[in-house]
């Protein structure tokens, strides 16, 4: 059987004024399609936890999608740009388990909330950001929007009085695919957004060229010193969803507070310490 295989990921920015969102469509391979959008608050019910995998023979996988919420805070939403950053291939890293690190094997969690703690932190401990813990809020928003099966970003769910989250989303559709959600989501943190752009990133200790987010928006995002939490969701979806001919799976993480914030850049995206980068293998 031919087999195919479509990844598509796409990372949010948010600016220091009036909130408005630019929504990213769609990255095949090297191609990106960028389109903007006005935001209209609303009130969405939480969706509970990542759907299980496709049963379909062909099974089709969804990089991982972020969002973090904390609905209690008073802060003042900025503008949000979501621009979609196409994947690319990185060098010198270390093949690890979906659950393991080239250092903590032992300690490294199983369950779907530990992974997507574990992924981002040993990334933010290379650029000395301190630990994010799991928003179960910003967990089903995340699982809200992925439950609708459309690559696009929505970071207004949950939202009633114009807070801002930051967002990383991406799917994976095709056939004969043999990752599981776990692993997919591991996978999407690590080798997508954090080791397929960290090299990309334009130059730390000053803001950065924007017209240029498209290629590290992830990567900024998943170490943004000032996000202290995550939640993540997985959803497994039909063909005709995501993809017109293949089943695959969409994956959403959330970030609170939100990263890619334009002038804040300098303080919150460090240097890296120079550790070997970490790859999972499927």
């Amino acid at each position: 059987m031919r087999s195919s295989l479509l990844l598509l990921s796409g990372a949010a920015a948010t600016l220091a004024s009036p909130l408005r969102a630019r929504e990213v469509d769609v990255v095949v391979e090297v191609v990106t399609q960028t389109t903007v959008v006005d935001v209209q608050y609303t009130v969405t019910d939480v969706v509970a936890a990542p759907a299980a995998t496709p049963t379909s023979t062909e099974v089709a996988v969804a990089p991982v999608v972020t969002v973090t919420v904390a609905p209690s805070s008073t802060e003042e939403a900025g503008n949000v740009n979501v621009i979609a950053a196409p994947t690319t291939s990185s060098s010198s890293v270390v093949v690890v388990a979906a659950t393991t690190s080239a250092s903590s094997a032992a300690t490294s969690p199983t369950d779907f909330a530990g992974i997507a703690v574990y992924q981002h932190n040993i990334h933010r401990a290379n650029s000395s950001a301190p630990d994010v813990t799991y928003n179960d809020t910003a967990a089903g928003y995340a699982a809200t929007l992925a439950a609708r099966c459309v690559f696009e970003h929505d970071v207004t769910i949950g939202v009633t009085d114009g807070q801002a989250y930051g967002q990383n989303i991406a799917y994976i559709a095709g056939s004969d695919l043999t990752t599981d959600i776990n692993t997919f989501l591991a996978s999407s943190i690590t080798n997508s957004w954090f080791d397929n752009e960290i090299e990309l990133y334009p130059g730390y200790g000053s803001e950065p060229d924007m017209t240029l987010f498209d290629s590290w928006g992830h990567y900024s995002q998943v170490v943004w010193k000032g996000s202290n939490s995550i939640g993540c969701a997985v959803q497994a979806c039909e063909a005709g969803t995501l993809d017109a001919d293949y089943p695959g799976f969409f994956s959403v993480c959330n970030y609170w507070p939100a990263g890619n914030v334009e002038t804040e850049y300098a303080d919150n995206v460090l240097a890296p310490l120079g550790q070997a980068n970490v790859y999972i293998s499927s």
